[in-house]
C-alpha cells in the first residue's frame, strides 16, 4: 500500500510539472514582460514648463530599431530613437518655484538606476512639439530581435500646465517718458492661448484686457501718470487659469 501511494504521488507530480512546463510556454510574451522604467515625464506628474524630450528605459532586452515607436495622445506612430547603454544612471527633470512665487525654473539632475533592473538597457527618446495645457499619453511600443520577435509595450500619463510668458513691455522698465497718458502694451504668449491681462498702477487696480489668442499684445490706457517714478503691475491668465506676473517701473517727466 505504501508504494501505491509513493507511486501515485510521484505520477501526479511528473503530471503537474508537466502541465506547468505547458502553461509556461503557453503564456504570450508578454508575460515575461521587460522591465520599464525612467519615465520623462514622470507619470502622473505635473510640469510647469515645456519638456525638452520625451523618454524611457527599457531593461532585459534589445529592440529592432524599426520597430520602436511612440504614439502621443492616440496620435500617429512617430520613430523613437533607440540607443543601448550601461545601466548607470539617467536623467530626470526637476522643477521648483522659485521665491516669487510664480516662476518655475526647471533642471536635469543625475540620478543612479537600480542595480535590481540589470546590468544594461535600452534608452528610447524623442523630442516632442510643445505640448497644450492638459493631460497627455505617451505610448510606446517595440519589438525584440528574437525570432520569432517578441513584443513588448507600455503607457503613461503627465499633465502640463504651462503658464504664459510676458516680453518686454512699454514704457519699458527704467525709461523716462514725457508722455502723462501713455498706453501699456504688454506682450504675451502661451503654449495654449492668454486669456486676459489685468493692470495695476501704483497700487490701484485699473481693469483687464482681453487677448484670446495663442500671443499678442495686451493693451491699457493709463494715466495721467504723476511725474516720477511709476510701477506697473501686469497679470496674464491662460485660458486654462495658470498665471504668471511682472513688475517694473518708469519714470514720468511730462511738461
Amino acid at each position: 500500500m505504501t508504494f501505491r501511494y509513493l507511486s501515485g504521488r510521484r505520477r501526479w507530480a511528473g503530471v503537474s510539472a508537466l502541465l506547468v512546463c505547458l502553461l509556461l510556454f503557453a503564456l504570450p510574451a508578454s508575460a515575461f514582460a521587460v522591465t520599464w522604467a525612467n519615465q520623462c515625464p514622470a507619470p502622473g506628474m505635473v510640469y510647469h514648463t515645456q519638456p525638452g524630450s520625451l523618454y524611457v528605459d527599457l531593461f532585459g532586452s534589445t529592440v529592432n530599431k524599426s520597430t520602436a515607436f511612440i504614439s502621443l495622445d492616440n496620435g500617429p506612430n512617430k520613430l523613437l530613437t533607440v540607443a543601448a547603454k550601461s545601466a548607470t544612471g539617467h536623467w530626470e527633470l526637476n522643477e521648483a518655484l522659485q521665491p516669487d512665487g510664480v516662476t518655475w525654473k526647471a533642471t536635469w539632475v543625475w540620478v543612479a538606476d537600480n542595480p535590481a533592473l540589470g546590468s544594461t538597457k535600452v534608452a528610447l527618446s524623442y523630442y516632442p512639439p510643445n505640448f497644450g495645457d492638459g493631460w497627455h499619453r505617451a505610448g510606446i511600443s517595440l519589438k525584440d530581435q528574437s525570432s520569432p520577435a517578441n513584443s513588448y509595450a507600455t503607457s503613461w500619463q503627465f499633465e502640463i500646465e504651462v503658464p504664459p510668458v510676458i516680453g518686454t513691455p512699454s514704457p519699458a522698465k527704467g525709461s523716462v517718458i514725457t508722455n502723462a497718458m501713455p498706453t501699456l502694451l504688454v506682450p504675451v504668449a502661451d503654449n495654449t492661448y492668454v486669456d486676459y491681462c489685468e493692470f495695476w498702477v501704483n497700487g490701484v487696480y485699473l481693469g483687464g484686457g482681453m487677448v484670446s489668442a495663442p500671443s499678442g499684445t495686451a493693451m491699457m490706457p493709463v494715466g495721467p501718470l504723476p511725474n516720477g517714478l511709476n510701477t506697473i503691475f501686469v497679470q496674464a491668465f491662460d485660458g486654462n487659469g495658470n498665471e504668471s506676473d511682472k513688475t517694473w517701473t518708469f519714470t514720468v517727466n511730462a511738461p
